[in-house]
């Protein structure tokens, strides 16, 4: 693993909205739980917006597949990878990514969201999770 390479933020929230001039307005930022109202009580599965924004600092100087993955317990629920591509003019070496998903939530638990940098060899240079509680309200 590179030294430097760290994960500056890494916020679960129910929306991000883009701004002009490359901002971002993160909506209803989730803390460690979230309580779901329904009327008539909340049937499983529910569906949940979900977003996740992250902001990676100090890429190593090489190509690496950035793979975005949320769970429930043994089930993915949304997974993507994206590639970054080395620039040796990119002197920030900065990355961030914002994903904005509505997520079918099995049933009451822990909602695992977790990144994780791989170089082309598949050796993991960064990894980072978050957890989210899912109840009722």
């Amino acid at each position: 693993m590179t030294d430097n390479f760290t994960v500056a933020e890494f916020i679960l929230c129910e929306d991000i909205r883009s701004e002009l001039h490359g901002k971002f307005s993160l909506m209803g930022v989730y803390g460690d739980d979230v309580f779901l109202f329904q009327q008539g009580g909340v049937s499983w599965p529910f569906q949940l917006k979900h977003a996740v924004y992250f902001r990676l600092r100090q890429l190593p100087p090489k190509n690496l597949k950035i793979r975005l993955e949320v769970r429930s317990g043994e089930t993915t629920l949304f997974e993507s990878e994206n590639t970054y591509v080395y620039d040796p003019e990119d002197w920030k070496r900065n990355l961030m990514m914002a994903a904005t998903l509505t997520i079918a939530v099995p049933n009451e638990g822990t909602l695992h969201s977790r990144i994780t940098a791989t170089d082309e060899a598949g050796r993991v240079e960064l990894q980072h999770a978050r957890e989210l509680r899912v109840a009722p309200g």
